[in-house]
């Protein structure tokens, strides 16, 4: 069973790079299916809330990605990568079966 989440990451002291953050998980959205969703807000605030959705075969794997990309997304800035919260998804309901099972 594949595992969904939704991640959230709140970078209280971001006031640069939120263009350049939203332009990198958009492209990361293209190029691997596990990631959809991308979205980066608080810049009127002085911080910037990061979110996406990622999917994974577990649990950890969902994690590992998650991480993984914002590892990279955020690592030119320097910003310190909060602790991430995340809610679970409901599962897709394709499970790979190539015809119509009686």
């Amino acid at each position: 069973m594949t595992c969904h989440r939704k991640y959230v990451f709140d970078f209280q002291a971001a006031d640069v790079g939120h263009d350049q953050v939203q332009y990198l998980l958009d492209q990361a959205a293209e190029d691997h299916w596990w990631y959809s969703l991308p979205d980066v807000t608080g810049q009127d605030e002085g911080h910037m809330l990061v979110t996406f959705q990622v999917v994974g075969r577990d649990q950890w794997w969902a994690h590992r990605r998650a991480m993984d990309l914002i590892t990279t997304v955020v690592w030119e800035y320097g910003y310190d990568i909060p602790v991430p919260t995340w809610e679970t998804l409901p599962p897709h309901t394709n499970r790979g079966y190539s015809r119509v099972r009686k």
